[in-house]
């Protein structure tokens, strides 16, 4: 595991994702104070905000 990747957390409300294995992406605005988090049900080849908000909707989720 990468030094970075060791220092994300995870969250169902995740506000990163990743391409590949290391390439992190904001998947709203995070606020300065805000941990990084990322859900690890999203471990497709392309995690999107799209697929995400997708995710919880069909979940029943906001």
């Amino acid at each position: 595991m990468d030094e970075t990747s060791i220092r994300i957390n995870h969250s169902c409300d995740a506000n990163v994702g990743f391409r590949g294995q290391v390439l992190y992406v904001a998947m709203r605005d995070i606020a300065i104070d805000e941990e990084l988090c990322h859900d690890y049900a999203m471990a497709g080849p392309m995690t999107t905000a799209s697929s995400a908000a997708v995710g919880r909707r069909s979940a029943g989720a906001r």
